[in-house]
């Protein structure tokens, strides 16, 4: 299909097939648990003329070159790590685990290159939804150009990347590398991926590679062992996955060119169209179906596919409980791992001392030893400041306080 048919299509000038109305009584074995926006990536042209926003970055840069790591920064509640690098043409990496920001050092937009690229991470995605991430990253950047000298021009907004996915309760049962068979697709690459090597235990698979890439594949596995988003249980209204089922994600990457082809410029194109987006993707650009081998007019979408066609309903909602999920689920991890070091340096230390083997250790003993090991190391010193950036490294929404006031003025850090 040209770009101009498909642009039409999405815009609505000619009817593109709404998203397949599906009874789930009839599949009462397949059900959708989410659909949403999972990564989101903006790019601004800014004016910053008016403005010593640069100036700000170029200062806070200069410190984290002096202490050769990153140094925190803030703007009004957000608490970020300016890095003593930059990426790819861009001078300043502003990071936390909300948003990611590269802003090029120039005053005035170029047309080759935009002036800022952002990155919305799943978290705030999630929780915030994307209308409110959006604005929220836009007022920050709005707030920190708003200067002595007059303020930054914000000249336009778009997306520069979309990834859009649904989570499906499936039985494990439909979840098999035939499965890959079944795929009818415009792209021509299609790539496998398998647990620890085994051809029978399908992790997922990614089809194309260009502008445009889906990917299926075990969500209930990926948190496990990789992103640790357990949160995603809420979303999904599940304490636990019953036993025989898993959660399959399937998700498209838009990346720029296709997501012009397909005439959504800005955020809010984005938004107003997002189901036709997904009916395009499900309906067009990807379908699985029975009888691989026979012609297309012969075959007939899986069942399961066509409860992922219709699973995608609407932007999705904010779930503020996220960020206490978040932080929780990374607080157990730490004392599991904390206190599996604690006994260790414990033992070591008994050892070290000749102490009694019969005489069993208790929390003081762990603490004698701990304050002991700090002072040979002298780490007392920078204790305040190691937790500050690790604050900034994690920070959600960064709440003030007298404290944090006092320890960034003492050792430097300023807002912007």
């Amino acid at each position: 299909m040209e770009a101009q048919q498909v642009k039409n299509q999405i815009g609505g000038q000619t009817s593109i097939s709404p998203p397949v109305n599906v009874n789930f009584d009839n599949f009462p074995s397949v059900r959708v648990l989410s659909s949403g926006i999972d990564t989101l990536y903006l790019t601004l042209n800014v004016d910053w003329s008016n403005s010593s926003f640069l100036f700000d970055l170029a200062s806070l840069k200069s410190d984290a070159i002096e202490a050769d790591k990153a140094i925190p920064g803030q703007i009004e509640d957000w608490l970020f790590l300016v890095q003593p690098y930059g990426r790819r043409g861009y001078e300043w990496l502003l990071e936390s685990s909300e948003y990611s920001l590269r802003i090029g050092n120039w005053d005035s937009p170029k047309e080759s290159k935009p002036s800022v690229i952002i990155e919305i991470r799943s978290e705030p995605l999630w929780r915030l939804g994307p209308r409110s991430s959006v604005d929220r990253i836009l007022a920050l950047i709005a707030a920190a150009s708003n200067s002595d000298l007059g303020k930054a021009n914000i000249q336009d907004v778009k997306v520069s990347r979309s990834d859009l996915c649904v989570d499906v309760l499936t039985p494990e049962s439909l979840w098999k590398y035939e499965l890959l068979e079944n795929v009818v697709c415009r792209a021509k690459s299609i790539r496998p991926y398998f647990r620890n090597g085994q051809l029978i235990k399908l992790d997922g698979f990614k089809v194309g590679n260009g502008n445009l890439v889906a990917r299926l594949y075990d969500k209930q596995q990926e948190i496990k062992v990789k992103s640790k988003k357990f949160w995603m249980y809420d979303i999904w209204n599940l304490t636990a996955i019953p036993e025989g089922w898993t959660v399959i994600r399937v998700e498209f990457q838009l990346l720029r060119e296709a997501i012009k082809d397909l005439g959504l410029n800005t955020p809010e194109d984005l938004f107003r169209l997002v189901v036709n987006l997904w009916a395009y993707c499900t309906q067009d650009w990807l379908k699985l179906q029975d009888r691989p081998g026979t012609h297309h007019t012969q075959r007939k979408n899986l069942e399961w596919w066509s409860v992922v066609q219709g699973g995608f309903n609407k932007v999705q909602d904010a779930f503020p409980l996220i960020r206490y999920k978040a932080i929780k689920t990374k607080q157990e991890h730490l004392i599991r791992q904390t206190y599996g070091l604690m006994t260790s340096l414990t033992a070591l230390h008994q050892e070290q001392c000749r102490a009694d083997i019969a005489e069993l250790a208790d929390f003081n003993d762990c603490l004698s030893a701990l304050f002991e090991s700090l002072e040979l190391l002298g780490a007392e010193r920078d204790f305040g400041i190691r937790v500050f950036e690790k604050r900034a490294k994690n920070s959600r929404e960064y709440q003030k306080s007298a404290y944090i006031q006092e320890l960034r003025e003492k050792y430097g850090f300023f807002k912007l």
